[in-house]
């Protein structure tokens, strides 16, 4: 009676709870889940006997528009509604309703239909998989999605439901179902989500082992990839019992084997289980690359050595000297990277080093190409050494490459006088063997073809420099004499090297005579090109100060918007013109005071814009006008610098130059360095060994020891330097005037002891030592107490930073008491700031982090105020949009000084723990204007024009990069979500905004890419993690309510596939030459930049969504349950605008061989 009590109760309130739903309305259909879990599944006690109920008649009259089934339309909705729509798919399942099967027009069972089990994967619902299966429990029909094909069996493998797949598989369905989109099979979803039981049960029912993906890859590779050597045993065993062969040798769309997987992925035993069955180690690549080839562009030497050892273990001998599609052996790649100790391990495996590549060039021509004179002399050595310890023939000295050009000739044309010297002793020693005479016959020939390449050089450089005079009549004369100088010289050197082959006639002192000509006119042409470059810099210079002066005095905005296009035209100019300066500059302290100048005007350009916007806005405003003047003043600082930097110390307005003899330590505005002041001190004491103490001695002494007191008062003024540490400061200063007053008095014994020569004794070493060891405790001490101020500096730092925001929000609410009491400690905040920065340009031990922290120090102190400024102008007029970006921007230029203060403080403290100081590359190395090169990386071949337009794309890339990594962290920083630590859409943001840095990086010649093909890897890889992303994010849609909040995330979603595919196809488009390369380089930065820009709109979008509606992220995921490799597990299910599709990502395909060093 209890039971039919239940029911009753039940059936009264389910219909009424159905009765009072407007059903067409989806706001109303979602409500109705949320009013069922709270009415009727949360009862206490729950209910009995459920599969008494009949849901059919209580759904029976209710029509919701656009649905054939209404119970199976509800269990779509309700995998969008959270916890509600799983509360009443478990309450559908216990009543024991059952799917009744639909039917086509020849009375057969329909299986291509989509079910709810097929919306699982994209909804990330994994809880309710069971409660679906039991509603949908004819396992004799396979249903599938009608367009991609993605069964229930796939469902039943993605989410391990054994029992299920094995009673669909006893009823002899298909194994080899295959989802249209991605080719994927169920064994590829079982393989990837790492169910082994999954994988085997479908192997022993005649799954393909060998049916290849979209992407053709088998699951074989998969295994390679996901898995370990566990699963590649179970699968060649299962096969073996079957009969069935494995594809051993299977490739993909990249043409990778899963012996060339397992490498990537760096699995030996994988690779040691692959060759004992058969792989084939010499197979090549999309690129004709063979796995060696791979290992040497990894440059690594240990893998390289077990490669081929196991390789002759299991019989498989690797091709060592075969070629890619550039003609490269393993040996050539490997000197490419300079890998010296690889090279030799090469040759010790008999490489031939006289094989070439396309352009003809041997491994010696590679050698010769090196940048760095002693490494290209060593890896000669390594080349000729090497084959000489084996009883090898020897590389050819004389071999030419397509150009014409010997390795002799290369290394005399690119200035490398060591190597010269070394292949001219081994010619030498070549020709004095007259046992070969055939090597003596040709080297004359040799000599006289350098001669006829040095003439040829000379010719190519002079025509540039005549070109360069006929647009510059200023130096016209003066470099036409100079190129008729060199071309004298360059015609002398080619006779007399003709004039070898007769030895008698060599007349040594003439060759020398044309060299030192030649050396002359060259330098000669160089210099009046530098002047050139120098002039037309400063004419750039002057036409942006102009322009700065015209937008200073303009009163409306038409004349401002005219003025800043003009201006901006010519700081583009600028910009480019002190990049290639800044790279030519040799001078560390010089460079780094460019690249300080040059940061300064790209990031006031914007707060250039904002504050004269505001100040013509508001012109009674005396803070929109201290805004818009400061920023001039500072634009006009930097543009001093330049012209400073330029002129190598002369400043503009004065034309006063500081001369570097004079007063060393006075050289530049940021030298005065108590570490600086220290070394200048211990210089002092050092050379009393040599001048024993005299009168002018003495005084410099005393004078430099006041000079490093003196600096270290900043220390221990300072607010918040520890009483202890001040103390002991203090006191080493007091033992350094001790132990200096003890060294003068040993010098004045010295020269007032009449019974001795005058030389230094060991008191007087002693007592130079005593000096020593005190500066060096000294500064020690200093080190000590600027890292514990820079401890704080994290905490400090953020403190600033939401303090910002609060000066932000204070301004909005025209409180000015408390605006004005946010100020103060925002002040504090900046004063505490700008000690640390002091200290830190104190300890800095290099140059380029003096001028770093000098500069950072400027900033903050001009430019963090003015956030406050920015701030009463918005509290002024807080209805005022331009007043509100005017305060954005200034907080932005906050947020980048911040950064700034932070990276500084860690490049100067790990130099002061003796860490080696990380190599920096101010930008993509190339050839200056007038003919002098920065030293480059790595063998790049594009020109300065084409790198500076990659350079703004990549600067543009930055910004974008800058505003997804400021929206993630909005994610992370949001404490009333503890699930976002799980985010995936998080992870994959900040993955894609890393991975996007390091090809802006790759613009400026930083960071780990270093190559065009290491730009083109990492961009296969930057595709497929948006792919993934896409993938995510449509999951994440379907929880997102219907409005104009989904609508926008969903119109800047759709747009992603089309940006991978783009991208995707500009990667694998194919280029021969210099020109072609550089343009498929331009593109590839430029897909990039429009797909992380769209990216960056999806996860705004997404984190507004996420806090408005207060979403859960749980269970979202693109290699979770149900995801895969290739799909997003999207599926088609009906979303929450009661659409019935959903896009789907893996349609522009993926690029699972990315490299995973990348």
């Amino acid at each position: 009676m209890a039971a039919m009590s239940d029911v009753h109760e039940l059936s009264s309130i389910l219909s009424s709870l159905i009765e009072s739903v407007d059903w067409a309305i989806e706001e109303k259909r979602l409500d109705f889940f949320r009013k069922f879990s709270t009415s009727i599944w949360e009862r206490e006690g729950g209910w009995n006997d459920l599969d008494l109920i009949n849901l059919q008649d209580f759904f029976q009259d209710v029509d919701i528009p656009g649905s054939e089934c209404t119970i199976e339309y509800l269990l779509f909705e309700a995998l969008n509604c959270e916890q509600e729509g799983e509360n009443f798919i478990e309450f559908v399942a216990s009543t024991g309703y059952k799917d009744a099967p639909q039917y086509d027009e020849n009375e057969e069972i329909n299986e291509c239909r989509q079910t709810p089990l097929h919306a699982v994967a994209s909804s990330g619902r994994k809880n309710v998989v069971d409660a679906l299966f039991k509603i949908y429990d004819d396992y004799s029909v396979n249903y599938a999605e009608p367009m991609d094909g993605y069964s229930h069996l796939h469902v039943a493998c993605a989410y391990n439901r054994l029992d299920i797949a094995e009673q669909i598989l006893e009823l002899r369905q298909d194994p080899d179902i295959t989802d249209r989109l991605t080719g994927e099979a169920p064994l590829h979803l079982a393989v990837f989500e790492g169910h082994r039981e999954m994988a085997e049960l479908l192997l022993r029912y005649g799954a393909d082992p060998n049916w290849p993906c979209i992407d053709e890859s088998t699951p074989l590779h998969l295994i390679c990839r996901e898995q370990d050597v566990k699963w590649a045993r179970m699968l060649f065993k299962i096969c073996r019992e079957r009969g069935t062969p494995v594809e051993i040798n299977a490739q993909d769309c990249l043409k990778f084997t899963p012996l060339r997987v397992a490498l990537n992925w760096e699995k030996r035993d994988l690779v040691e289980l692959l060759l004992q069955q058969g792989a084939d180690p010499n197979l090549r690549d999309e690129e004709k690359q063979t796995p060696l080839h791979y290992i040497c562009r990894k440059r690594d030497l240990e893998w390289a050595t077990w490669f081929i050892n196991i390789c002759f273990e299991k019989n498989r001998p690797v091709a060592i000297d075969a070629r890619d599609k550039d003609g490269c052996t393993p040996l050539i790649v490997a000197l490419r990277r300079h890998e010296l100790e690889l090279a030799e391990f090469l040759l010790g495996k008999e490489a031939n080093p006289n094989l070439s590549d396309n352009e003809g060039a041997s491994a010696l021509h590679t050698v010769c190409r090196y940048h760095d004179d002693d490494e290209a002399v060593a890896a000669a050595k390594t080349l000729f050494e090497t084959r000489a310890r084996f009883n090898k023939p020897l590389p050819l000295i004389d071999a030419q490459d397509e150009r014409g050009n010997t390795p002799l000739h290369l290394a005399a044309m690119r200035d490398r006088p060591r190597l010269v010297t070394y292949l001219a002793s081994l010619v030498s020693k070549l020709m004095s063997h007259r046992d070969r005479p055939f090597r003596c016959d040709r080297n004359p020939g040799v000599l006289a073809r350098v001669g006829q390449g040095v003439n040829l050089a000379v010719e190519r450089f002079v025509t540039v420099a005549e070109t360069i005079a006929d647009d510059n009549p200023d130096v016209k004369q003066d470099m036409y004499e100079a190129c008729k100088e060199a071309r004298v010289a360059g015609s002398t050197i080619e006779k007399l090297c003709e004039c070898a082959i007769d030895e008698t006639l060599m007349d040594r002192e003439a060759v020398v005579r044309a060299a030192k000509g030649l050396l002359g006119a060259v330098t000669r042409v160089l210099l009046l090109a530098d002047i050139t470059v120098v002039k037309q810099l400063l004419m750039a210079k002057d036409k942006v100060a102009r322009s700065l002066g015209r937008l200073e005095s303009v009163s409306n905005f038409t004349e401002f918007v005219k003025a800043f296009s003009q201006f901006g035209a010519e700081m583009v100019e600028l910009a480019h013109m002190t990049g290639d300066r800044q790279n030519d500059l040799k001078d560390e302290r010089r460079r780094a005071q460019m690249a300080a100048a040059r940061q300064v005007l790209e990031r006031s350009t914007m707060m250039l814009l904002t504050s004269s916007k505001a100040c013509l806005r508001h012109p009674d405003c005396p803070s929109a006008k201290e805004n818009r003047d400061t920023v001039f003043c500072q634009m006009r600082r930097a543009m001093d610098l330049i012209h400073y930097v330029v002129k190598d110390g002369v400043l503009e307005s004065s034309e006063s130059t500081y001369s570097n003899s004079q007063s060393p330590q006075q050289e530049d505005w940021d030298s005065s360095t108590v570490f600086a002041s220290l070394k200048q001190f211990e210089r002092l004491v050092e050379s009393t060994r040599v001048t024993l103490l005299s009168a002018g001695c003495r005084d410099a002494l005393t004078t430099a020891l006041d000079v490093v007191i003196e600096r270290t008062q900043d220390f221990t003024d300072s607010a918040y330097t520890s009483h202890e540490h001040r103390e002991n400061i203090l006191l080493l200063c007091d033992r350094a005037k001790l132990e200096l007053n003890a060294l003068l008095r040993v010098g004045n014994s010295i020269n007032f002891d009449t019974s001795s020569s005058a030389s230094p004794n060991t008191e007087l070493d002693q007592a130079i030592l005593g000096v020593l060891r005190a500066t060096r405790d000294l500064r020690q001490q200093l080190c000590q107490t600027t890292m514990e101020q820079a401890g704080d500096l994290g905490q400090v730092t953020k403190a600033g930073q939401e303090l910002a925001l609060t000066i932000r929000n204070v301004a909005l609410a025209t409180d000015i008491e408390r605006l004005q009491e946010s100020s103060d400690r925002f002040h504090e905040y900046l004063e505490h700031i700008l000690e640390v920065c002091k200290l830190l340009r104190h300890v800095a031990l290099s140059e380029s982090l003096q001028v770093s922290a000098k500069f950072t120090e400027i900033n903050l102190r001009i430019y963090g105020p003015q956030v406050v400024t920015a701030a009463h102008t918005l509290s002024r007029h807080p209805t005022s949009k331009i007043a509100m970006e005017n305060l954005e921007v200034f907080a932005d230029m906050w947020q980048w000084l911040m950064s700034d203060v932070t990276t500084v403080a860690k490049d100067v403290l790990e130099l002061c723990q003796n860490r080696p100081e990380k190599q920096v590359y101010m930008s993509l190395p190339r050839p200056g204007k007038h003919g002098t090169t920065s030293k480059p990386l790595k063998p790049v071949r594009l020109d300065s024009e084409e790198q500076a337009k990659i350079a703004k794309s990549g600067l543009e890339m930055k910004r974008i990069t800058t505003e997804m990594d400021a929206e993630t962290e909005k994610w992370q920083g949001n404490g009333t979500q503890p699930e976002h630590e799980n985010n995936d859409i998080v992870k994959r943001a900040k993955n894609m905004s890393s991975m996007a840095f390091s090809m802006y990086q790759f613009t400026r010649g930083e960071g780990a890419l270093k190559t065009t093909q290491d730009l083109f890897t990492q961009a296969e890889y930057f595709a497929e993690e948006a792919n993934r992303l896409y993938k995510v994010v449509r999951q994440f849609s379907y929880q997102v309510p219907g409005g104009p909040h989904k609508k926008e995330l969903l119109e800047n979603l759709d747009r992603v596939p089309t940006y991978v595919q783009q991208l995707q196809f500009t990667v694998k488009n194919p280029t021969v030459g210099k020109a072609a390369t550089f343009v498929k380089v331009d593109n590839v930065i430029q897909e990039t930049k429009n797909l992380m820009n769209v990216i960056s709109k999806v996860v705004t979008t997404c984190f507004v969504c996420a806090t408005k509606y207060n979403l859960d992220f749980r269970g979202l995921s693109a290699r979770g349950a149900g995801g895969s490799p290739y799909r997003g597990g999207d599926g088609s299910g009906a979303d929450g605008d009661g659409s019935g599709a959903g896009g789907d990502g893996s349609k522009v395909g993926s690029a699972p061989g990315s490299d995973p060093s990348v």
